[in-house]
């Protein structure tokens, strides 16, 4: 316990502490820039967006592999549509769970229960940073003849995160689902490169 004590109280004096820091600083100008960055590293989300992105952009500038922007906005379109309907659809469903059996009058009941709610609430756990991981994915490894397969490959990858669950947690990659998926619709007109990065060891 004395130990235990000891710790604590160096910590509370220790140099390397951000608030330490920031008092240094004088008028706390690096207080904003600490908190952005505890806050952005608090979700490891970011790091994968900023890791996926940069292979995004390492497969457009150095190869000829079918990797465009188009495509990007084209699976992001599809993901974030399916990403807000499922979104809305869950908070309205707990909605009017919570109101219980349903009451009289006329009227679509999930609507009337969005009024109550009020629309704001049914934006909440809306997880865009998901769809763009899911697009970031499917712009890197799908190839297709046109820029349609990326958005149904994101509408598909986004809508079995909703539909295959098990104790409220997705069971697949939703990309993975998704570019299986077109290719077992569309087959010789949608594919994946693993050529595309080579054999070289310092990319890899």
């Amino acid at each position: 316990m004395r130990v235990k004590a000891l710790w604590t109280q160096g910590r509370r004096f220790a140099l390397f502490r951000p608030q330490f820091l920031c008092s240094l600083s004088g008028m706390g100008r690096f207080a904003y820039p600490l908190e952005l960055l505890k806050s952005w590293h608090a979700d490891p989300r970011h790091w994968q967006i900023i890791a996926l992105s940069g292979l995004f952009a390492i497969s457009w500038l150095s190869s000829d592999f079918g990797t465009r922007p188009v495509n990007l906005i084209f699976a992001l379109t599809g993901a974030l549509l399916v990403q807000a309907f499922g979104t809305v659809a869950i908070n309205l469903l707990k909605t009017s769970r919570q109101r219980g059996p349903r009451e009289g009058g006329r009227g679509n009941h999930w609507m009337r229960a969005s009024f109550r709610s009020g629309w704001a609430s049914l934006w909440n756990g809306f997880q865009w940073k998901s769809a763009v991981i899911t697009s970031l994915s499917l712009s890197i490894l799908l190839r297709a003849t046109s820029p349609w397969f990326w958005l149904a490959a994101g509408m598909i990858a986004i809508g079995a995160k909703f539909l295959i669950r098990y104790r409220d947690k997705h069971l697949f990659n939703p990309a993975c689902i998704g570019i299986v998926s077109v290719m077992l619709v569309f087959g010789h007109e949608a594919w994946i490169s693993p050529g595309q990065w080579g054999q070289a060891p310092l990319l890899a």
